[in-house]
């Protein structure tokens, strides 16, 4: 997974070109990513999946008018009979013959294309919902990763926030730009204080969320914490027989187990 690549200080860091960098996880070397060139070819992708359902819609609109009646092999039919006429075709039996050829041969067609419209549908989506999913992560995890608010008055660590608190998050779009909207506990959006009119930054809905959570006294840091690291539940009983990190099953367990006992006590515990 890539992250925002942030200086010591916890500042994101750009190139010469202005683009900011991420790094991979276990990587060693940040590298540029261009995220309004990514929108824009995402934006290009939901134009041809839009298009392409237009285009089959009035296909389907037009045969539609011509249902039980061809007409490509009506053509074909009056032609034969044109001919049968004359006296060219005087088996009777050939036109019904060569009638249902053409029907059959045209129906094929018509069925080969709405599959192929069908299959550009269903890649164009995939694509974008891999985009949609590249986008969210670049806007709202790393707006947990460089969150001042969680690493100086929370014990939360940002990958165990994000793991709690990113459903609570989506990326809008408004006048072709991705905006990110946070929304409370009980799914309504959540505006800005200074900015009422606004949406909140992910910052402020990160502080939010956390101060509204029913645990946030576990989940804050103490305002004056005192007598060192001995001032959370750390490690005997208080740790509810948890005896290293290797115990918790997804981070949703860590994040409880942090919430609960405090960060101090949950590095205390051995890695094995």
């Amino acid at each position: 997974m890539f992250r925002l690549h942030l200086d010591k200080d916890g500042k994101p860091q750009f190139n010469d070109k202005g683009l900011a960098l991420f790094m991979q996880d276990g990587g060693t070397e940040a590298v540029p990513f261009d995220i309004d060139a990514m929108i824009d070819d995402n934006r290009q992708k939901k134009t041809a999946a839009e298009a392409a359902k237009k285009e089959r819609d009035e296909i389907a609109a037009k045969l539609k008018a011509f249902d039980g009646l061809d007409a490509e092999a009506s053509r074909k039919a009056l032609e034969i009979a044109k001919q049968h006429e004359e006296g060219k075709l005087f088996d009777a039996g050939k036109l019904d013959e060569l009638k249902a050829k053409y029907t059959g041969e045209t129906a094929q067609k018509i069925a080969n294309m709405e599959k192929a419209l069908e299959d550009a549908k269903a890649k164009a989506a995939g694509e974008l919902t891999a985009k949609e999913a590249v986008i969210h992560g670049l806007l709202v995890e790393n707006a947990f990763s460089a969150s001042s608010f969680l690493r100086e008055k929370t014990v939360l660590l940002p990958d165990f926030a994000y793991a709690s608190l990113g459903k609570n998050f989506a990326v809008e779009y408004q006048d072709g730009k991705p905006v990110v909207v946070a929304k409370d506990y009980s799914g309504q959006p959540i505006f800005s204080p200074s900015s009422p009119s606004a949406y909140a930054s992910p910052e402020e809905a990160i502080k939010y969320l956390v101060e509204k959570h029913p645990q946030k006294d576990s989940l804050l840091k103490p305002a004056n914490p005192g007598g060192g690291s001995g001032s959370r539940p750390g490690g005997g009983s208080g740790n509810a027989g948890v005896t290293s990190q290797k115990q918790f099953k997804n981070t949703d367990e860590k994040a409880k187990f942090i919430a609960e006992h405090g960060l101090d006590a949950f590095k205390a515990l051995p890695a094995e």
